[in-house]
């Protein structure tokens, strides 16, 4: 089970920018059981990709933590090292490339 606790992400603003912060996600709580599958969808710019970044432990929340099966997963991937994360990244990354390619892809041919 992945799940995911008041999961935030929160990055500061240039000076001048008008607000000194920009809040991305904020208090998200989800649980994805073994097996099951899941859609993340929304408006471009909406943090889906910042979602599965935090999901998928290649970036630090500013709030709350993510658990798989129980292990707070920061922890979890202090244990993952050398070849086991490279390919975690690896996939990871690859998937993140395949979702942007399915956005595009998803339209159909008279609307390009």
């Amino acid at each position: 089970m992945v799940r995911a606790v008041g999961l935030s992400k929160i990055v500061p603003l240039a000076p001048g920018s008008g607000s000194d912060k920009l809040v991305i996600l904020r208090h998200i709580g989800l649980e994805i059981a073994p097996r099951e599958a899941l859609a993340i969808v929304g408006a471009s710019g909406s943090g889906k990709s910042t979602l599965l970044g935090l999901l998928a432990g290649l970036d630090v929340p500013s709030e709350g933590r993510v658990e798989i099966d129980g292990q707070e997963y920061l922890r979890y991937r202090a244990e993952l090292k050398g070849v086991a994360r490279s390919a975690r990244r690896s996939a990871v990354g690859r998937a993140m490339e395949l979702a942007r390619v399915a956005d595009h892809a998803s339209y159909p041919i008279g609307h390009l």
